[in-house]
């Protein structure tokens, strides 16, 4: 609950208010594993309000906890494998390090420092 409530949801948070609309930019139209990338922040943050109602109650089964991890596993397999090498091949270097996100290093969407070099 804690992972969810803290770390997922600040950044699916960054993803969807700034790494997206700035990969839009540079794209005609929304590409399927983008459209897919959404459909899944949408699908976690479900999951996270069930575990929380659910963890409220004091009812937690495991079925739910093992589909939310498979949807974060294919979630983070789907982003590490087609949409972030997408957005570095389409984000030119200049654009990413603006979010803070180190050049053609967009494969963990947290913001870093931008480089002084």
């Amino acid at each position: 609950m804690e992972f969810f409530r803290n770390e997922e949801r600040v950044h699916l948070r960054d993803e969807e208010e700034e790494l997206f609309p700035l990969f839009l930019r540079h794209v005609r139209s929304q590409p399927a594993p983008l459209r897919e990338a959404r459909v899944q922040h949408v699908q976690l943050e479900g999951f996270a309000r069930k575990l929380g109602i659910a963890v409220a109650a004091g009812i937690v089964d495991r079925e739910p906890l093992a589909a939310a991890g498979e949807l974060l596993d294919a979630h983070i397999r789907l982003e590490e494998r087609q949409l972030f090498p997408l957005i570095e091949d389409l984000v030119p270097d200049d654009d990413l390090r603006r979010l803070g996100l180190a050049s053609r290093d967009a494969t963990c969407a947290v913001r870093r420092p931008p480089r002084t070099s």
